[in-house]
């Protein structure tokens, strides 16, 4: 069995979302299983399940060919299909399909009990764990799922940018997730930062909430070229078919399907917080950060001692400047990673008196990087709003200025 470049980067995306602390060895394993003109990839965590039947080269369909029209290479066709299911640990199998550089390709074939992968550059390596039953891997299903939507890409694209702004706190479990509305909406908030954007492309029949580690996976597999081609998809393969279980089930899940591959993510069960309540709708001062500005914060903020702490001070000038200056505090020191320097323009009302405002600088940058460089707010202790709701927003509270 041969699998492409193309194919091994989404494959290594969907097995990397995998928890990998799970105690039974089926769990740990990626299984191939021949078939009639195909050989079809399981895994599972429980949680989230693959299911990819990859036809056999031999068999591929007309229009998966190479957009050059030109037929595949001497080398695919000659690889030879397993005759027997075999299985690997995962994480072997990642460092060995990660190694394939773009253009190659990875052989597999079964030796006994072993799987043993052959990359097209590089040296040949056997699988260090004999193979299993796939009888013991649980088995796929797509009962229930009865609810039928599509999810966009630029939905899945957006929603991966949105990561930094979802919840680490295990105590706050339904802010674990990138929240995804029926009106469409998406919405990430870790209780300090809030991160919202519509989504063009997606019908959903209800509100779900898609955990962090499963966005990349849903993501590569909405945009993947899974064919071993890395051709320009049309309008028509930028969203990919979903569906939801039927909501009286035990556990809200999302079944989606491209390219022939299925994925199955079990969605945090919860009501999201009222986002809308969140956003300010008042605003007395404008404040338009030049490029600039961000160029010098991304490249400082890499080189502080402690990024956690580092802030960022916006100080409004009369003749209508913004002078910023970035700051660590470690205990009791403050150092000064740059002078202050003009980070841009404002424009404030005339009855507002001019302030100083404070800021985090790693949800600062995360957020102007999210939503765009222009600012809405009031004054030192408001929140402020960032970028456009027609394509993206973020909401960020400032901090004390002592």
């Amino acid at each position: 069995m041969l699998l492409h470049h193309a194919q091994l980067r989404l494959l290594t995306t969907l097995l990397s979302a995998l928890n990998k602390s799970n105690g039974l060895k089926c769990l740990g394993h990626v299984f191939f299983t021949p078939g009639q003109g195909q050989t079809i990839i399981t895994a599972t965590d429980l949680d989230l399940h693959i299911y990819w039947p990859v036809p056999l080269l031999g068999a591929r369909h007309s229009n998966a060919a190479p957009a050059s029209g030109k037929p595949p290479s001497t080398t695919a066709n000659n690889s030879q299909p397993l005759q027997t299911p075999t299985s690997c640990p995962i994480p072997w199998f990642l460092k060995i399909a990660n190694s394939v550089k773009p253009g190659g390709h990875l052989e597999l074939r079964h030796d006994h009990h072993h799987l043993c992968a052959y990359p097209s550059t590089g040296p040949s390596a056997r699988s260090p764990e004999s193979a299993i039953s796939f009888k013991e891997c649980p088995e796929f299903t797509t009962q229930h799922f009865t609810h039928g939507g599509w999810l966009s890409h630029p939905t899945l694209e957006k929603a991966v940018s949105a990561i930094p702004f979802i919840s680490t706190d295990k105590t706050r479990h339904v802010l674990q997730g990138i929240h995804i509305t029926q009106d469409g909406h998406l919405v990430a908030t870790d209780g300090r930062k809030l991160a919202h954007a519509p989504t063009p492309g997606t019908q959903l029949p209800r509100d779900i909430i898609l955990p962090t580690r499963m966005i990349r996976a849903f993501e590569t597999l909405s945009n993947g070229t899974v064919d071993g081609t890395d051709t320009t998809y049309g309008p028509e393969h930028l969203r990919m078919q979903c569906w939801l279980n039927h909501p009286d089930r035990c556990a809200p899940e999302l079944l989606a399907l491209h390219s022939g591959c299925y994925l199955k993510g079990r969605l945090i069960d919860g009501n999201f917080p009222n986002w809308r309540m969140v956003l300010p709708t008042t605003f007395s001062t404008l404040i338009d950060i030049a490029p600039e500005f961000l160029a010098i914060l991304k490249v400082t903020l890499p080189r502080s001692p402690d990024k956690k702490t580092t802030q960022v001070t916006f100080d409004l000038q009369p003749n209508g400047t913004v002078l910023a200056a970035i700051h660590c505090t470690t205990g009791s020191q403050r150092t000064d990673l740059i002078d202050p320097c003009e980070a841009g323009r404002h424009t404030i009302s005339p009855d507002q008196p001019l302030f100083k405002s404070c800021w985090n600088a790693p949800f600062l940058l995360a957020c102007l990087q999210f939503s765009g460089l222009r600012l809405r707010t009031t004054n030192d202790i408001s929140p402020f709003l960032s970028g456009d709701p027609t394509a993206a927003q973020t909401v960020l509270m400032p901090m004390r200025a002592n």
